[in-house]
C-alpha cells in the first residue's frame, strides 16, 4: 500500500508497472480474440452466402421453362441479390452480436456469482422475470 503526502500517494513502482504489463497484456489478448473472431465469422460468412448462391442458381437453371414465362429473369436475380445480402448481414452483423453478448453475460453471471451469490441470484430472477415480460409483449 501507499503512503499519503501532501495528499499524494507514493506508491510502489513495480506493483503499478507490473499492473500497467497485465493491462497491456489482457488489451492485446482481448483485441487479438475479437479480431479472430471477426475473421472467422467473415469467413463464414463468405462461404455461406456462395453456397447459397451456388444452390438457388442451379435450383433456377434446373426449372421448368414455363416458369421463366410467369416471371422475368432480372427480377428472379434483383430478388436473390436482395435475400443473399440480407442473410450475410444477419450471418456478418447478429450472430457474431449474440454469440459476443451471450459470452460477455455469462462471464458477467459467473463472476457475479463468485463475488456475491445472493446478488447474482437476484440479477438472474430480475433477468428471467424481464424475458418473460419480452416474450410476452413481443407476440
Amino acid at each position: 500500500m501507499g503512503r499519503v503526502c501532501g495528499g499524494w500517494v507514493s506508491c510502489n513502482c513495480c506493483s503499478f508497472r507490473d499492473l500497467h504489463t497485465k493491462y497491456i497484456g489482457s488489451i492485446n489478448i482481448f483485441s487479438t480474440e475479437c479480431g479472430l473472431r471477426s475473421g472467422c465469422f467473415g469467413i463464414l460468412n463468405v462461404t455461406l452466402v456462395k453456397h447459397l448462391r451456388e444452390n438457388l442458381y442451379a435450383t433456377i437453371l434446373f426449372q421448368d421453362i414455363s416458369y421463366f414465362d410467369k416471371e422475368r429473369v432480372g427480377d428472379l436475380t434483383s430478388r436473390l441479390t436482395a435475400d443473399c445480402q440480407r442473410l450475410s448481414h444477419v450471418i456478418g452483423n447478429d450472430l457474431q452480436l449474440i454469440l459476443r453478448n451471450t459470452c460477455q453475460g455469462t462471464g458477467a453471471i459467473l463472476n457475479l456469482m463468485v463475488l456475491s451469490w445472493p446478488l447474482a441470484l437476484s440479477a438472474l430472477v430480475i433477468c428471467c422475470i424481464l424475458s418473460a415480460i419480452f416474450i410476452v409483449y413481443a407476440q
